[in-house]
C-alpha cells in the first residue's frame, strides 16, 4: 500500500511539473495542443473500443491507457532527444509526437502504411490551426492587429474548416468509384447451357435441425458450456502450439493442454447417412465469434443432406489485449488449426458409432469435405495432408494416423505459407479442391489461395478436379456474416477503403452458396452436371449475382502438354517428346506468375508482342509427340490464359489454330469461347490514394476448345491426327498474355 502511495505522489509531482510548461506555451500553442489533444483522444477511443471493448469494459479502459502511456513515454525519449534541434516549445513537441503516433495507430489500415502516415499528419496540422486560431480568436488577440492579418486568420481559419469537413466526408462516404469494365463472358452468347440443372443454392428437400457440441466447460461461449448438447474430449495442443500465455489462459479458462472441440451442426431431419462437412474459420478477434457466421451455409447444406458442423477455434486467434500488442502472441498456430480439425471428424467418428448419440449411424464416414475461411481455407488444406501422415512431419515423436476419407476441400479466400512442414510448401494429391477468391480482399491482398491450387495434383486414372473463382467485387469478410465488410478491423479499416465498390452482402453469400454446393454435390454426391460450373461459370449464369467471374479448371483426365515447370529451355514441352516453337514475338519467354504481392512458384509463358504494318504476325506453336496422347474425335483442347499487361484496358483475342498429321489446319477466334479478359484493376483505397497499393494480378481464364468444333469449320481436319496446336495474335495489335496448362481432355 505505502508503493502505491509512493507511485501516485510521484505521478502527482510529474503531473505539475507539466502545468507549468502548458502555462508557458503562447495562446497560439495552447490552443493547437487542445484541439490536438481532443482529436486525438476522440481517435484512440473509438478505435480502443474496436480492438478491446469484445475483452470487456475493464480491459478496454486498461488497454487503451496502457497503449496511451507506452506511447507517451517513447514519444517523450524521442522528445527530449530532439529537444537541441528544435524551433518549438519542448512540451509542445512531446504532445506533437504522441499525437501523431497514436493518430497512426488509430488509423493503421494495414494494406498502404503510406497512406495512414499522410492523413495521420493532415489531421495533425489541421488540428493544432484551428485550435490555435480558435483559441486566439477566444482570447481577443484579432481586436488589435491589422486588417491584414484578421483576413489571413480569417481565411485560414475557413480552410481549415473546409478541410476539416471535407475529410470528414472523405473517411465516413461509402460511394465507390470503380470504373466500368466489359464482361468477357458477356461478349458472346453462351449457349450451351443446360436448363435442366437446379439452382444448388435453392434449399433441398430435408427439414434441418440445429445442436452444439462442446467441452462443457466454456468460460466464454455459452453455447458450448451450459447450452451444450453433446459432450466431448478436450485435446493436448502443447505438442503444436507455444506461448500461450497466462493472459489468454486467464481469460479462456483453459490451456493449450486442454483445447476444446466445440462445434455448431445443422444436419438434415430423418434416417439416413449424411455426408460429412466440417467448416472453419480464419483469424479474427479472439473475444468475437467467428464460427457463427456461415449459418447461411450449414442451413442450406443441411437441406440438400449433408451434416454441416462450423467449428470454433476463436481461441487460436489473434488478440492485442492478450497477446499483449502482438507481442507475446502464441505461434506456431497453423498445425493446431489443422490437428483441430482432424479431432472434430474423430470426435463425429466417435458420434456415428455411440448409440446414445443424436448422429448415431448417420454420419457418412466415408464421404467428408473440409470447407475453411482466410487462414482456415490453409488449415484445411493442412488437415488434409496430415490426415495421410503417420507422424507430424516437424517431429516423429508426434503420431497422427487419422487416415479418414476427406474427398473435398473448399478454400475461401485462404492465406498460404503459414506452415512449410520440412521446409516443403504443402502438396495435395487426388482430392478435389476449390478456390474462392475476392478481387477487392482487404485483408488476403493477392489471390494466394492459386498456389494450393497448382500444388494440387491426380494420379491418371482417378476422377477427381480442381477449380478456382475469381469474384470481381468481392471482400474478404462478407464471406463471413459475422466479418461483413470491413477486412481492417477500427476507423483506418473503414475510413481508407472503397467500401461501397464492394458486391453486396447478400450477393456474396449467393455466390458461395452456390459454388459450394454445387461442388460439394458434383464430388460427393456424383452430380457430374454441376462440374460444368465449374469448367466455365456460364453454366450458372441465371443464378450467380451480377459480376466478373474468372475461372480455372483442371482434372485427373486431362494429358498436360506444357505447364511450363518442367526446365529451363522454353522450347521444350512438358510432355516428353513435345516442343515449342515462337516466332515475331516482342518478348517469348517462361517467367513465375506475379500477383499483387507475391509470386506463384510456377511458371506460365510470357507471350508479348506488337504488331505494325512492316512485322509478320506472332504465332506460338505446340508440337505435339507421337505418342503418349490418347486424342479421339470428342476430345478438348485446354489450356489457361491471363492477361499479363496490368495497364491493358481492352479484351484481348487472337486465333487458335490445329494442324492434323495430313497438314489440314483449323482455325477458331479465341472470341468463340470468350475473349480474354482484360486485368481487372481495383481501387482499394480511396483516391488519392488508390495507386499506392497493387491493384491488379494475373488472374487465370480456364479455355474449352471441342477438337470437332474445329472440324465443323474444315471437314478435312481429322482430330484424331492433332500434331500441332497454335496460338496466332492476329486479332489484337498488341498486348502480353501469359499461357499456362495446355492439354488434351
Amino acid at each position: 500500500m505505502d508503493k502505491v502511495k509512493k507511485w501516485m505522489k510521484s505521478g502527482a509531482n510529474k503531473l505539475k511539473n507539466v502545468i507549468p510548461r502548458y502555462k508557458n506555451l503562447s495562446d497560439g500553442w495552447k490552443g493547437g495542443i487542445i484541439a490536438l489533444t481532443i482529436v486525438t483522444v476522440a481517435c484512440w477511443i473509438l478505435q480502443g473500443y474496436k480492438f478491446f471493448a469484445s475483452h470487456g469494459f475493464l480491459d478496454f479502459i486498461i488497454g487503451t491507457s496502457v497503449i496511451c502511456i507506452l506511447v507517451m513515454f517513447l514519444m517523450g525519449l524521442i522528445s527530449l532527444v530532439l529537444g537541441p534541434f528544435r524551433k518549438i516549445p519542448l512540451f509542445a513537441v512531446g504532445c506533437i509526437l504522441v499525437a501523431f503516433a497514436l493518430l497512426s495507430f488509430s488509423l493503421f489500415n494495414g494494406y498502404a502504411i503510406a497512406s495512414t502516415l499522410i492523413v495521420s499528419a493532415i489531421i495533425l496540422l489541421l488540428s493544432i490551426t484551428f485550435g490555435g486560431i480558435i483559441y486566439k480568436l477566444t482570447k481577443g488577440h484579432y481586436q488589435k492587429i491589422s486588417i491584414y492579418k484578421k483576413i489571413s486568420a480569417l481565411g485560414i481559419g475557413i480552410l481549415s474548416i473546409s478541410a476539416i469537413g471535407g475529410g470528414i466526408y472523405w473517411s465516413t462516404t461509402t460511394i465507390g468509384n470503380r470504373a466500368h469494365v466489359i464482361n468477357a463472358k458477356k461478349v458472346n452468347e453462351f449457349k450451351d447451357a443446360y436448363p435442366s440443372i437446379d439452382n444448388p443454392a435453392k434449399d433441398g428437400a430435408y427439414n434441418v435441425k440445429f445442436i452444439t457440441y462442446g467441452s462443457g466447460k466454456d468460460l466464454r461461449r455459452e453455447e458450448f458450456s451450459k447450452g451444450m448438447s453433446i459432450l466431448t474430449n478436450t485435446v493436448d495442443g502443447t505438442k503444436f502450439l507455444e506461448n500461450w500465455n497466462f493472459f489468454r489462459k486467464k481469460y479462456l479458462g483453459f490451456g493449450a493442454d486442454k483445447l476444446p472441440i466445440n462445434g455448431s451442426v445443422w444436419y438434415p431431419e430423418g434416417k439416413g447417412s449424411f455426408p460429412l462437412v466440417i467448416m472453419v474459420h480464419g483469424n479474427h478477434n479472439m473475444p468475437e465469434s467467428s464460427d457463427s457466421g456461415y449459418e447461411y451455409l450449414g442451413k442450406l447444406l443441411a437441406s440438400r443432406g449433408y451434416i454441416f458442423a462450423s467449428v470454433d477455434e476463436n481461441f487460436l486467434n489473434s488478440s492485442l489485449y492478450d497477446d499483449m500488442l502482438v507481442f507475446n502472441g502464441i505461434k506456431n498456430e497453423t498445425p493446431a488449426r489443422a490437428i483441430i480439425l482432424l479431432e472434430h471428424i474423430k470426435a463425429f467418428d466417435s458420434f456415428n458409432k455411440s448409440k446414445d448419440n443424436p448422429f448415431y449411424n448417420k454420419v457418412d464416414m466415408n464421404n467428408i469435405s473440409l470447407i475453411g475461411h482466410s487462414r482456415g481455407g490453409e488449415a484445411v488444406a493442412v488437415a488434409t495432408a496430415f490426415n495421410k501422415l503417420k507422424t507430424y512431419p516437424d517431429d516423429g515423436s508426434i503420431k497422427l494416423n487419422y487416415n479418414y476419407n476427406i474427398r473435398s476441400i473448399v478454400a475461401i479466400a485462404p492465406v498460404d505459407g503459414g506452415l512449410k512442414p520440412t521446409g516443403k510448401s504443402v502438396e495435395l494429391k487426388d482430392v478435389n479442391y476449390l478456390v474462392i477468391h475476392g478481387s477487392d480482399d482487404m485483408d488476403v491482398t493477392s489471390f494466394m489461395g492459386y498456389k494450393q491450387y497448382k500444388r494440387v495434383t491426380f494420379t491418371t486414372g482417378m476422377d477427381n478436379y480442381k477449380a478456382s473463382v475469381y469474384i470481381y467485387g468481392a471482400n474478404h469478410g462478407q464471406f463471413n456474416n459475422n466479418w461483413g465488410k470491413q477486412d481492417i478491423p477500427g476507423i483506418g479499416g473503414y475510413s481508407f477503403f472503397n467500401i461501397g465498390d464492394l458486391i453486396p452482402k447478400d450477393d456474396q453469400n449467393m455466390i458461395a452458396k452456390i459454388l459450394i454446393s454445387a461442388f460439394l454435390d458434383s464430388t460427393i454426391k456424383d452430380k457430374l452436371e454441376y462440374r460444368n460450373i465449374f469448367k466455365d461459370t456460364r453454366y450458372a449464369d441465371k443464378w450467380l449475382p451480377s459480376t466478373i467471374y474468372l475461372n480455372d479448371y483442371n482434372d485427373s483426365k486431362t494429358t498436360t502438354v506444357c505447364s511450363y515447370d518442367e526446365d529451363m529451355d522454353i522450347n521444350t514441352a512438358t510432355l516428353s517428346g513435345g516442343s515449342i516453337e515462337g516466332e515475331n514475338f516482342k518478348l517469348w519467354t517462361e517467367k513465375r506468375i506475379k500477383q499483387k504481392k507475391d509470386n506463384i512458384d510456377n511458371n506460365s509463358a510470357y507471350l508479348s508482342w506488337e504488331v505494325q504494318r512492316d512485322t509478320h504476325i506472332p504465332a506460338y506453336i505446340i508440337n505435339l509427340p507421337t505418342s503418349g496422347i490418347n486424342i479421339t474425335k470428342n476430345s478438348t483442347l485446354v489450356f489457361s490464359l491471363a492477361d499479363g499487361d496490368k495497364n491493358n484496358d481492352k479484351l484481348i483475342d487472337l486465333s487458335i489454330k490445329v494442324y492434323d498429321k495430313g497438314g489440314n489446319t483449323a482455325e477458331l477466334p479465341l472470341g468463340y469461347f470468350q475473349p480474354l479478359q482484360n486485368t481487372l484493376k481495383t481501387r482499394i483505397l480511396k483516391f488519392p490514394f488508390n495507386n499506392l497499393s497493387p491493384g491488379s494480378e494475373a488472374v487465370f481464364q480456364k479455355y474449352i476448345f471441342s477438337l470437332n468444333d474445329f472440324k465443323n469449320v474444315n471437314s478435312k481436319f481429322t482430330p484424331e491426327e492433332l500434331a500441332r496446336i497454335g496460338f496466332v495474335f492476329n486479332k489484337t495489335k498488341k498486348g502480353t498474355v501469359l499461357l499456362d496448362d495446355v492439354g488434351i481432355d
